[in-house]
């Protein structure tokens, strides 16, 4: 029981990054209408801190992956267990703060969103093979 709990609190983790970037990338005329910010600087703002989150989470996920996660092959479950939370915090934004006619995302957005939501669980399961190695060694 305590170990898929961990693996649920985990796949809410991988769920909440993607999240966060999903909706940074989505809401860039958004933000640069309400902080009067230009367009260009908002991209450039918003591509340093998804950077940011992006070095920040894969470091936090090999170490919280390396300690708990060293055996078994259920933490390979986690490939597919953020995608109903990715989800579930895209609905409940969407939710809370309903997008305006004004700030319809970038035409090219869909896109590279597919490819990034093609490309995750690969890096999840990189995340946890890469975890499994330092322990080992």
């Amino acid at each position: 029981m305590n170990y898929f709990v961990k693996l649920n609190i985990f796949g809410i983790l991988y769920a909440f990054t993607l999240a966060i970037q999903t909706e940074l990338m989505g809401n860039v005329y958004r933000i640069s209408r309400l902080t009067n910010m230009p367009i260009n600087a908002v991209e450039v703002k918003i591509g340093l801190m998804m950077l940011f989150v992006f070095i920040i989470s894969t470091i936090t996920f090999l170490l919280i992956s390396s300690r708990y996660f060293y055996k078994g092959r259920l933490r390979y479950f986690l490939t597919i267990l953020w995608i109903p939370y990715f989800l579930a915090f895209i609905f409940l934004f969407s939710s809370l703060i309903p997008m305006a006619n004004i700030d319809e995302p970038p035409p090219v957005l869909g896109l590279i969103l597919l490819g990034i939501y093609l490309a995750y669980p690969f890096y999840i399961a990189f995340i946890n093979f890469v975890s499994t190695k330092n322990i080992s060694e």
